[in-house]
């Protein structure tokens, strides 16, 4: 018999207490490399529901779904974490502590930005497009409270050109913040000291934004951008501009 390729979405979530009570039971995701693997038991019906990795691998005839269970032994076990405590909350309390942290120290945000790269590269990576948008989200309102020390920008940069898809909005995102808004701090000496550490997709994108500024191209009046995802019913509820991948040019454009 060959497997099912029946991987579209179910309508609605599932609601906790029939997940609980459900007779799909539990499903083991091996979580790391062999010496720090974790395993974390999470019920099927939430998994298939909001990733489609794991409604291909649980579903139909695979070992996996025989078995119930799933290896990722290319994700760190605390950013899994954060996925599996908002399958079963809604909430990412992990990446909030660590934003309210910053708030009490030296207003750095580091910690909380590499968790929603890493969160967002783990969501692409198991096809999980609810927790894209929260992990997306979550980084543009984080930028908005504390804003960009130069150091940080080249440690979440980095980190983001390596581990997210070329046309996601956080890659673009980044690069407007830093070469077209003061979103960034440090003196001088900081910015050519870390602008040499660069990833260099990142600098091509920035040289590409730099010029349109230079042109004057399509000036976009404050405050008529947004840079969250949004579902489609979102969507048509906000008026502002949003962020676009243009894979022929290889860069972000608003429209």
């Amino acid at each position: 018999m060959a497997p099912s390729t029946d991987t579209s979405t179910p309508a609605k979530p599932p609601k906790l207490r029939a997940t609980l009570t459900s007779g799909e039971g539990i499903v083991t995701v091996k979580v790391g490399p062999d010496q720090h693997q974790q395993d974390f038991q999470i019920h099927k019906a939430l998994l298939t529901h909001h990733s489609e990795y794991f409604r291909a691998a649980l579903q139909g005839e695979w070992k996996e779904a025989e078995d119930r269970v799933v290896v990722l032994d290319d994700v760190e076990p605390d950013v899994f974490g954060i996925f599996a405590t908002w399958l079963y909350t809604g909430k990412v309390p992990d990446i909030n502590r660590e934003r309210e942290l910053a708030l009490e120290n030296d207003g750095k945000a580091t910690t909380a930005y590499l968790a929603c790269i890493k969160g967002y590269a783990l969501g692409d990576r198991i096809m999980a497009s609810a927790f894209c948008q929260l992990m997306n989200n979550g980084f543009v309102d984080i930028v908005d409270e504390h804003g960009f020390h130069v150091e940080e920008v080249c440690e979440i940069a980095i980190l983001a050109f390596e581990q997210l898809p070329a046309h996601s909005l956080l890659l673009g995102f980044m690069v407007e913040q830093y070469f077209s808004e003061s979103y960034v701090c440090g003196d001088s000496s900081e910015v050519i000291y870390f602008e040499k550490m660069f990833p260099h997709e990142f600098l091509l994108r920035g040289m590409r934004r730099f010029r349109e500024m230079q042109r004057g191209d399509a000036p976009i009046e404050e405050g008529t951008r947004c840079y969250h995802e949004h579902t489609a019913e979102e969507e048509e509820k906000c008026h502002s501009l949003h962020m676009w991948y243009d894979e022929k040019t290889e860069s972000a454009y608003f429209g």
